[in-house]
């Protein structure tokens, strides 16, 4: 009994955090695996395994509603990293942030190194999301909301390179969301100033101490220059 209520469990979570297709094709392959091991059956007849176990996959991943996660990540910069986390972990979509530091020429740089300014990094946010809830473009909407574009490397009360606008694209279809959103907010005027954010090409990304990371839920009422703009 206990045997079998591990391998239900085992089963479940398999269907539901890898999808039907991978859980078939594993199920496929370790059929496979035991037929190809009897001289009778060969790896021609082993495949005929296979081959039925993956279209029933292919039948019962609607049927049972179960998609894979489309992860994607971005990365922006736009002041102090810890109000930035702080509003972007309650977004929709959003699975997992992390804070750092990019855009320099310092390998594995400290805090203490970057608020320098000597390093080149800005302070950064790492988003992972699910393109499946949320899209790169809301991503940046919502970027442009929450901290001013405005100021060149300053954020409220932060002066310094470190604490400047920024965005690193990934990829080119990023690039060319980033122009457009960036365009977008221009012409609509909602700041009533010149944008100055920097749109450049990812870097290496070094993650920051771990008292900087989720720092405003360790220390609720902390130090903030981050809020929600209703435009």
């Amino acid at each position: 009994m206990v045997d079998f209520c591990s391998r239900w469990c085992m089963i479940t979570w398999m269907l539901v955090f890898k999808g039907p297709i991978r859980f078939f094709s594993s199920l496929a392959s370790a059929q496979m695996h035991r037929a190809s091991r009897v001289k009778h059956v060969g790896h021609l007849g082993a495949w005929c395994f296979r081959v039925p176990i993956l279209i029933l996959a292919i039948i019962c991943s609607p049927v049972l509603g179960v998609k894979s996660m489309k992860k994607q990540v971005a990365v922006l910069a736009g002041g102090c990293f810890w109000g930035v986390e702080e509003l972007f972990r309650s977004q929709k979509g959003v699975l997992q942030t992390e804070v750092g530091y990019t855009g320099g020429v310092t390998l594995n740089p400290t805090y203490e190194q970057v608020k320098t300014g000597q390093t080149g990094h800005a302070e950064a946010i790492r988003i992972e999301f699910d393109a499946e809830k949320t899209s790169y473009s809301e991503i940046l909407k919502y970027f442009f909301k929450i901290h001013d574009p405005t100021t060149q490397d300053r954020q409220g009360n932060d002066i310094g390179t470190q604490y400047r606008s920024a965005i690193f694209y990934s990829d080119e279809s990023q690039k060319k969301i980033a122009v457009e959103t960036l365009k977008e907010f221009e012409k609509a005027k909602f700041w009533g100033k010149p944008l100055v954010t920097q749109v450049l090409p990812a870097g290496p990304f070094f993650s920051a101490e771990n008292y900087h990371q989720d720092y405003l839920q360790k220390n609720p009422g902390g130090y903030t220059c981050h809020f929600e703009r209703k435009f």
